[in-house]
């Protein structure tokens, strides 16, 4: 959406709500949104909520092979590393996962009493108290309640991927519910990580970035720079 008036239609309801915003996973590493937002909405409060990087590229990791890579996770960091090194612009799925060089470009156009960086990792251990204190920065209602036992987005992975192959074609066919029911049923949450020697390959990608953003958030991100996951 690049035209203005169109993305205000995004807001058309609003009435006299005490604070209004979207979200969208490609502000973050855009070399342009943070002026962009700054020059049309320089009281805008800019929340990011960052993941663990390295977990982070192995989703996308998994995500490819699903879509048929058979590299490692090793191999496929060399490649994409290679290939931020030859190109003009960053991009890739290596560069969304660079949050110091990014939250630096939102401080770099935001007063820092507007953004505010959030971890995954408290978000998923106290959502209510990541909840509280983002409300208390946007100045809403602190004690709203938010209903956090659904998961939303869960990364899937296939149950039985020949099943999965044969049923794909009939989801065009079948009606929304039924076709609903069996994707669930065809698919389970991935719960694989990579291992000690994959993680310590892209930690060293990311390793630098990790500890300029310690001091830019004044946390400790130990468990970020750790080998063996938690």
């Amino acid at each position: 959406m690049l035209d203005w008036n169109d993305y205000l239609q995004l807001f058309k309801d609003v009435r006299h709500e005490t604070a209004v915003g979207e979200a969208s996973v490609a502000y973050l590493a855009s070399l342009s949104a943070a002026a962009a937002i700054r020059a049309r909405l320089p009281d805008a409060r800019i929340v990011m909520m960052l993941r663990n990087p390295i977990d982070r590229l192995f989703s996308r990791y998994l995500a490819a092979r699903d879509s048929g890579e058979r590299a490692s996770f090793s191999e496929w960091i060399d490649r994409r590393v290679a290939e931020d090194e030859s190109r003009d612009r960053p991009a890739g799925p290596i560069w969304p996962g660079r949050y110091a060089v990014h939250l630096q470009r939102y401080l770099a156009s935001f007063p820092a009493r507007q953004v505010r960086a959030f971890l995954y990792d408290d978000y998923v251990r106290t959502p209510q108290a990541v909840l509280r204190d983002l409300f208390e920065f946007l100045a809403v209602d602190p004690t709203h309640p938010i209903d956090v036992t659904r998961r939303h987005n869960v990364t899937m992975s296939r149950r039985w991927p020949t099943v999965h192959r044969l049923l794909r074609p009939l989801r065009h066919v079948l009606p929304s519910g039924i076709a609903n029911v069996a994707r669930s049923w065809s698919l389970t949450p991935r719960l694989a990580k990579p291992g000690a020697e994959d993680r310590a390959h892209a930690l060293d990608v990311y390793r630098e970035e990790i500890r300029t953003l310690e001091t830019l958030i004044q946390r400790d991100l130990s468990a970020w720079l750790a080998v063996r996951s938690g």
